[in-house]
């Protein structure tokens, strides 16, 4: 998939997903701006994941565990989209 497409099809998502702020404020940043927000996204990825490997009735509650997954695997699924697509705008302005 070419950069353009890429962009445009998360830009929809984004937009979905009531992120239109977030696309504007990595449009209009510093590669500085958006070096700092791909290092914070990194962050809260990780955070994601430590808080779900302690989470105590996750790791108990077999029968339950996709229902009890499913809040962190949308918090990464839309971490790792912000992600490329700050990503994908710094690539497009040359960063």
């Amino acid at each position: 998939m070419d950069l353009e497409k890429e962009i445009t099809k998360l830009e929809k998502y984004l937009i979905k997903e009531d992120r239109k702020e977030f696309i504007l404020e990595m449009r209009r940043g510093t590669p500085q701006t958006r070096d700092a927000k791909l290092l914070s996204l990194a962050k809260h990825k990780q955070e994601i994941v430590n808080t779900m490997a302690k989470d105590e009735e996750l790791k108990t509650i077999n029968s339950k565990r996709s229902e009890l997954q499913a809040p962190y695997n949308e918090q990464k699924r839309m971490n790792d989209k912000l992600s490329r697509f700050v990503h994908l705008i710094a690539k497009e302005e040359g960063d």
